[in-house]
């Protein structure tokens, strides 16, 4: 099976430099693209090492790849997110159905097979989790988040 989330790696690496020889050899000059404001001259592109402090976006190393599972099937929901382990995913958000009653046995099923120490669990769709907290309360082990969940006493 492949693995959909895998890195890859088609690009070639690229300098400032070498970046430059190929404009230049389809007879552009570098000036012609650069910009100019508030008297600072501007590339039309920057390559990481002429990057020396990063103010944009920074993505989080502890970032999980997540598949998004409907439920209203929960053998074939169940199916789909070993799929998705199976190719990458590190977390699983079940979309609950509001029209299904999750109890120990569904439950069993939506998780049978699923290494819950290795993988994030996310229910998404309910206003009550009660019954899925009262089925994950003996399990020693594992990661879960409750979307949308209202807490009425503590």
């Amino acid at each position: 099976m492949s693995k959909i989330f895998a890195e890859i790696n088609s690009f070639q690496n690229q300098t400032k430099k070498k970046w430059i020889k190929s404009i230049n050899q389809q007879n552009i000059q570098i000036k012609d693209l650069q910009h100019t404001l508030n008297n600072k001259v501007y590339d039309p592109i920057y390559f990481k090492e002429e990057i020396k402090e990063n103010f944009s976006f920074k993505k989080k190393s502890s970032w999980n790849i997540s598949f998004s599972i409907n439920c209203k099937n929960i053998k074939i929901a169940n199916k789909n997110s070993i799929e998705a382990i199976e190719n990458g995913a590190q977390s699983i958000l079940f979309k609950l159905d509001k029209k299904t009653i999750y109890n120990d046995e569904s439950l069993k099923l939506l998780l049978k097979n699923i290494d819950l120490k290795k993988h994030i669990i996310e229910f998404y769709g309910l206003e009550n989790y009660d019954s899925i907290l009262e089925h994950l309360k003996h399990k020693k082990y594992g990661q879960y988040v409750f979307h949308n969940y209202k807490i009425s006493k503590i």
